[in-house]
This record gives structure tokens, sequence and C-alpha cells, in this order.
């Protein structure tokens, strides 16, 4: 029964997907938290802005961006926060469910640009590279798309030299942004 429904959704929305490329720009809100650092509590509103491509054929899609990104964790105890400030690159596919509905998955480099702890910088103690696995759903009405995902850290903020606790990243985002087919 459930194999009926998706195939009668997919075949619903292959007539209804637009296809080709495009591109989009996009901006949106981060809600950031530092996975096994028990000190931190979440970081939200930071900004999260880019431009997304893509290739839409039938129900499937690719896309790539780049994104500036916010990151970081405040210290629970009121003694400042933790700011990372990365480029990040997501690559996804995605998978059309409905007229609009996607959910999307892939992987996501991020390069590190600013790292500061209660305003000192710390970026000689952090890794360089960082990479996520990013996974979401998006809706698309009139060309305007609102998605969600969270950003599963992969890589550790902090080199090895500095610790050996394996403090990852992990950001729920939130973009809007609208469609230009090309």
């Amino acid at each position: 029964m459930i194999a009926a429904l998706m195939v009668a959704a997919v075949s619903v929305h292959a007539q209804n997907v637009e296809e080709g490329f495009y591109v989009m720009p996009k901006v949106g809100i981060n809600m950031a938290e530092i996975i096994g650092a028990d000190d931190t509590k979440g970081r939200a509103g930071l900004l999260t802005v880019g431009a997304e491509a893509g290739y839409t054929i039938e129900n499937l899609g690719i896309t790539g961006a780049v994104m500036y990104s916010q990151q970081g964790a405040k210290y629970k105890n009121g003694g400042g926060k933790i700011e990372l400030d990365y480029i990040i690159v997501p690559i996804l596919g995605e998978y059309y469910l409905l007229k609009g509905f996607a959910v999307k998955a892939g992987l996501q480099p991020g390069f590190l640009l600013k790292s500061k702890s209660g305003g000192v910088d710390v970026k000689k103690g952090c890794n360089k590279f960082d990479l996520s696995v990013p996974i979401g759903l998006s809706y698309e009405y009139k060309n305007i798309v609102l998605d969600a995902r969270y950003n599963i850290g992969c890589t550790k903020i902090i080199k090895k030299d500095y610790t050996d606790d394996t403090f990852k990243n992990g950001v729920l985002q939130i973009t809007l942004g609208y469609k230009f087919q090309l």
C-alpha cells in the first residue's frame, strides 16, 4: 500500500515539476550546537546566506550551493559564546515526493573563516575543514522555496593537538529562496 501511494505521488508530481537548470539566491537562520560539548548550549538566530544552482528532471534533482554560515554555541554558565563562521558547499540529491515537496540528502564540505571563543581568536586550534551530512525537506510554491535541513557534523572542530574530545558541529538550517529557471 505504501509503495502504491509513493508511485501515485511520484506520477502526479512528475507532471508538475519544472524541469531544467535553475539558480536560487537564499537567506536564512541557523540554530547551531556543538555536539559533545557538555558545557555549551545551542545558539539560535545565526545568519546563513548564499546561492544554489540545480538541475531537475521528472522527480529527481541535484543541487550545489555556496553559503556563508554562522555556527557555534553559547556557554551554559553565561561566559560568552563560541563563534564558528564557515563557507559551506552543500551538494545534495533531491527526490520530489509530491508537487513542490522534496526530501534531500548529501555531503557538505565547509571551510573555516573565523573562530572565536569568548571574543578571543582560537582559529589556530581549530580544523580548517569541516564535513557534514545534510538531511532535510523543502517545499516550493510559485518559485519560492522553504528549505529545512539538519547538518550532522562528521569531522572534529578542534585539532587533535589541543584535545582528544570529539566536538562536532550540529546545525538546523532554515532558508528561504527564490528559484530562477534558466
